[in-house]
């Protein structure tokens, strides 16, 4: 049976990539997300609550298809400001955020492999917030910045994507007011990371070839996150108050639940309960999620789910 599940994935892979029209490439991989639930248990086993190192194979192929969708199209319009020009802001402190962040994103061209108005930055969270920090520091104004590191879970005693999943972003003071930094959002607002289908797949041995949907499929789908979302990707920044500082970290909080969250809990709001003082409490690492939420439902999924056709949607208040 497992022999005949690969051959499947094999084809599966060969298809995808011939396929030139974007939606029908996401409609297939949709599909292939649900065969790979529907057969998954035949390489778990309940008795030793292990898989089956040869389920590492449908990964391999699954990952293999899902580079048929790399690109850089995105979920929500995010397209950074780069002009030079001043914008009209309410307050001269705003203005200083605009010219920091053109001042960053001037610098990361230079580096890129291509035009920074289309290019995801993808992994350049902790090179860009150092630099971030550099330039505050290099202003004479009443400037300060700092430096924060999102763990998944909001712990750092257990690695729940085995060490992969973090990001930074900074906090700036600027005389009274204070702003949420963040230069490389828009990587989690690129389409062919934010599949909600992908929910639901356990990991394999090697577990670098699975991440599930990211923080943007979560953002979008709350108008308030969403907005924010927008926002920050364009800017660069958003004033940080505890709404915003919720709002921002809320995406981060669900995309750290796998599938198993919603088949124990049933609870499809994809909302949180966390509040402001509690982010600030997971950001100084005094507590954190994973005190409030089984580490079997955080991180990645280590069983399958009992229902493969199990939907990930949204209930509607």
């Amino acid at each position: 049976m497992t022999s005949n599940n690969r051959m499947i994935m094999e084809a599966a892979k060969e298809v995808i990539s011939s396929i030139t029209n974007d939606e029908r490439k996401y409609q297939m991989i949709r599909d292939i997300y649900g065969f790979v639930k529907s057969i998954q248990s035949e390489y778990y086993n309940s008795i030793t609550d292990r898989i089956d190192p040869s389920f590492h194979f449908i990964l391999r192929n699954l990952w293999d298809c899902e580079l048929a969708l790399e690109g850089s199209d995105y979920i929500i319009e995010s397209t950074p400001i780069l002009s030079s020009e001043p914008i009209e802001r309410s307050c001269q402190e705003d203005t200083i955020m605009d010219k920091i962040v053109f001042f960053i994103r001037s610098h990361i061209a230079q580096f890129v492999p291509e035009d920074i108005s289309t290019y995801p930055l993808q992994n350049w969270c902790a090179s860009v917030s150092e630099n971030v920090q550099t330039v505050c520091d290099s202003i004479p104004q009443n400037i300060q910045s700092k430096r924060l590191k999102i763990n998944p879970g909001f712990t750092s005693e257990e690695e729940l994507f085995d060490g992969q999943g973090f990001h930074f972003f900074n906090v700036i003071s600027i005389g009274s007011k204070k702003y949420i930094v963040d230069c490389t959002y828009r990587q989690f607002l690129v389409s062919n990371v934010n599949i909600i289908e992908k929910l639901g797949i356990m990991k394999g041995a090697e577990s670098r070839l699975f991440l599930g949907p990211v923080a943007g499929t979560f953002m979008i789908m709350d108008q308030e996150r969403k907005a924010l979302a927008h926002k920050l990707a364009r800017d660069g920044w958003i004033e940080y108050n505890e709404k915003n500082l919720k709002l921002y970290l809320d995406g981060f909080a669900i995309a750290n639940r796998n599938g198993l969250y919603y088949e124990q809990t049933n609870d499809f709001s994809f909302t949180t309960p966390y509040q402001y003082d509690d982010y600030l409490r997971f950001l100084e690492g005094s507590d954190s999620q994973l005190r409030y939420e089984d580490r079997e439902v955080l991180g990645y999924q280590k069983k399958p789910l009992q229902n493969p056709n199990l939907k990930f949607t949204k209930n509607e208040t």
